[in-house]
């Protein structure tokens, strides 16, 4: 019974009370996946595979449903669009976030079109070819027409007796008939459709400014609008970096969940004081109704080394890391801090357990007397990090300068006009 007390404080109800497995769906969510081709470390990514993900496998391992945004079209066809930053990922890499048990897709995203619609018919003819039966795969925002890119995916997991409605959307315009629109002017409608399909509906959304930890107050105001229409849950990327998560009425919004395996540099986090975690939220639901969120915080820089006092802990390319102790307790201060800062959000407490945080649901309960079940849990999902070396080491002098160039400051508020 301690991991009901320890619950209860947290104002939700025990996933260990829900009479039958049936009626509970854990879901994963993560940030921005990109590999693209022609990158730096990109024969690491290739070498390594699906073992990108190894230091987080227990967490993807207790998810009926793991999401991320896929933030390239994965195509042998080269990049059509002139823009700073083109990508395209070849289609061998799609399997390295299936393989690791990514199930939930995002495609809708400012680089969806970046090889034309022929990224985007190779896309979904590689993940009709790679979902089955016995290894069911989900996806959504991108179509070879508009009506297919702005479709309402219902998932049914197997062996579950409630069904998710999924929307992923992306900030095309809202005639874009080939990417699912976030401007689309019947999108309240769409999500009070959903509601009506499923029991849970989760919206995907990639929008805002990058590199910037704190939305605007009429992002915020936009995500508020899609819970009031019946959304469930919605999960913000395209900043880069982390933002703020609140409890909204009964729903959740993560406002941005960062990079999580991204075959970038980083340079333009450190040339703007950006911070280089991350972030896996890990959702509970029992019949279809929020019942525990938990903040996982992660490190997800490809290139500096992050020290705290006398530690060190080394970058992993594009492979997100577990955080713990002196480095987890740094990344959640800050994740308060982001929380509080959302302009005109719904006043949202995280209550921290060990090297995690949970969102408090708000139905009170007595007082936390007794940790123990969930540290166990914890230490059980942290000795990857342990066998594979990913552990803080001494610092050098010379390292003691993380996270930022010197003088550049963090990027708190949102951009001018946004």
């Amino acid at each position: 019974m301690r991991l009901v007390v320890i619950l209860a404080v947290l104002g939700i109800a025990s996933p260990a009370a829900a009479d039958d497995d049936a009626d509970r769906i854990v879901l994963n969510v993560a940030g921005d996946v990109a590999w693209p081709d022609g990158w730096g470390g990109i024969g690491y990514i290739d070498e390594q595979k699906d073992q990108l993900f190894a230091l987080i496998e227990p967490i993807v391992k207790t998810g009926d449903l793991n999401f991320a945004n896929l933030e390239c079209p994965f195509t042998e066809a080269s990049s059509v669009l002139k823009k700073t930053y083109p990508i395209t990922c070849h289609p061998k890499r799609l399997a390295y976030a299936v393989d690791a048990g990514f199930n939930l897709l995002s495609l809708a995203n400012n680089h969806a079109l970046d090889a034309g619609a022929q990224g985007v018919t190779d896309t979904h003819e590689l993940l009709r070819e790679t979902t089955s039966d016995a290894r069911p795969v989900w996806w959504g925002g991108t179509g070879e027409t508009k009506q297919q890119a702005n479709e309402n995916i219902i998932v049914s997991v197997p062996g579950k007796n409630h069904k998710l409605a999924f929307l992923a959307l992306g900030n095309s315009g809202a005639g874009n008939k080939h990417v699912g629109s976030f401007n689309s002017p019947d999108l309240t409608e769409r999500v009070a459709a959903a509601a009506k399909q499923a029991d849970i509906v989760m919206v995907s959304v990639h929008y805002g400014p990058e590199y910037v930890h704190v939305p605007s107050k009429t992002t915020v105001d936009r995500y508020h609008a899609l819970i009031d229409a019946g959304a469930t849950l919605v999960v913000a990327h395209h900043a880069h970096v982390v933002q703020g998560v609140e409890r909204y009425k009964q729903g959740i919004i993560f406002y941005n969940m960062g990079n999580f395996s991204f075959g970038s540099r980083t340079r333009r986090h450190l040339e703007t004081g950006a911070r280089l975690y991350s972030m896996i939220g890990r959702i509970t639901l029992d019949k279809g109704v929020i019942s525990r969120v938990e903040l996982i915080p992660l490190y997800a820089n490809n290139s500096k080394v992050w020290s705290l006092g006398d530690e060190a802990l080394d970058p992993r390319h594009a492979t997100p890391q577990l955080l713990t102790g002196a480095f987890a307790a740094e990344a959640m201060d800050e994740f308060e801090q982001f929380a509080a800062d959302v302009p005109d959000a719904q006043p949202t407490t995280l209550v921290r357990i060990g090297d995690r945080m949970f969102v408090d649901l708000g139905d009170g309960g007595p007082p936390l007397e007794d940790q123990a079940a969930l540290l166990h849990e914890q230490a059980h999902e942290y000795r990857g990090c342990e066998s594979t070396g990913s552990v803080p080491r001494p610092a050098t002098d010379a390292e003691k300068n993380w996270p930022n160039k010197a003088g550049t400051p963090l990027r708190r508020g949102h951009a001018p006009g946004s």
